[in-house]
């Protein structure tokens, strides 16, 4: 009986450091860290039933580095996050921190949805309560939708919470990237909310992307010829 206390015991303390285990989720050459926890918390989900622990002889990690998170690799295209999106329940909730990081997973995946658009610069206003007052410029479809779960008093919380430190996050994780954060205080008909500014510096959009094109086509050369004729056109 003894034997037996203790082997579950130090199961349930196994079971815990598994919970908390640090993944990266490499979607086609992009990749998203995040934590077991985070994905089982949604367990009607794709990812929330591959990274339970009775799946755990089924899966295959591209890292042997016991000091490092383990990668998982998915051959998917990284700039449709659709893929991994974690919808929030209704009941039971999910734990705080499984929402922080879906968060954050959020912002992150604003970030390419602007690299994949060309946008440098986008503002999301994240009101107190009243969703009428959420603000997003340029007002994107598809940026809107993603950040749903968040447009009332949840973006506002977290913000007010852990805002500093989700800004020192996503900066260090991504290069040349810029956010900042402002709190506005209720004025008129707008009640407290806070303004989050996400920014890509124009190397962001390396002359690569036009090597993906059609326009590459044109070659360094015939692309000059064609600006200096369109400039003589206008000069007249």
């Amino acid at each position: 009986m003894e034997n037996t206390t203790n082997t579950d015991t130090n199961s349930n303390s196994n079971d815990d450091v598994i919970d908390d285990e640090r993944l990266i989720l490499n979607v086609g050459g992009i990749k998203y860290e995040t934590h077991r926890s985070t994905l089982i918390a949604y367990p009607d989900t794709f990812l929330g039933v591959m990274f339970q622990q009775r799946n755990n002889a089924m899966l295959k990690s591209n890292s042997d580095n016991p000091n490092q998170p383990k990668e998982y690799f998915f051959d998917r295209n990284g700039r449709e996050f659709d893929y991994f999106q974690i919808p929030i329940p209704t009941n039971p909730y999910p734990p705080a921190s499984a929402t922080i990081n879906h968060f954050i997973l959020t912002l992150q995946r604003i970030i390419h949805e602007m690299e994949a658009n060309l946008m440098q610069r986008v503002e999301i206003i994240f009101p107190w309560q009243d969703k009428t007052k959420f603000n997003l410029s340029p007002d994107l479809e598809t940026i809107r939708e993603i950040l749903t779960p968040f447009i009332t008093v949840t973006g506002y919380n977290i913000l007010e919470g852990f805002g500093d430190d989700i800004v020192k996050y996503l900066m260090k994780n991504t290069p040349g990237f810029f956010c900042s954060l402002r709190e506005r205080e209720p004025s008129g008909n707008y009640p407290p909310r806070f303004a989050f500014v996400m920014q890509l510096p124009m190397s962001a959009f390396p002359r690569e992307i036009r090597n993906g094109t059609f326009l590459v086509e044109l070659g360094e050369d015939e692309e000059n010829h064609e600006d200096d004729e369109v400039d003589d056109n206008f000069s007249d």
